[in-house]
């Protein structure tokens, strides 16, 4: 299809989902991602900061907190669980939580 519709002059071009943007080399060249690391080791690649600019490119320097750091919180403070609710969705696992 986008080869007919170029032949006919009309601009056109692919509709990419995040897979396609990752394997694009234009996108690659371009610097439009960038690799980063978890604190619990995972790497993986992230959209970088766009406008690019050249004074202050931007970047991230934090890839935020581990999964289920705030779990605790959010129940609690949020959604109003009392601690032995928490407690209690914890030790079935319903709800996940690292470092408390």
């Amino acid at each position: 299809a986008l080869g007919r519709l170029e032949e006919i002059g009309c601009p056109a071009g692919p509709i990419y989902d995040a897979a396609d943007m990752l394997q694009d080399p234009h996108f690659n060249a371009r610097g439009m991602f960038e690799d980063i690391e978890t604190s619990t080791g995972l790497r993986f690649k992230i959209p970088a900061m766009v406008p690019k600019l050249s004074a202050t490119p931007g970047g991230t320097i934090w890839a935020g907190p581990q999964v289920g750091a705030h779990t605790r919180q959010v129940l609690e403070e949020d959604l109003g669980f009392g601690p032995g609710e928490v407690d209690r969705l914890l030790s079935v696992g319903a709800v996940g939580a690292d470092g408390g």
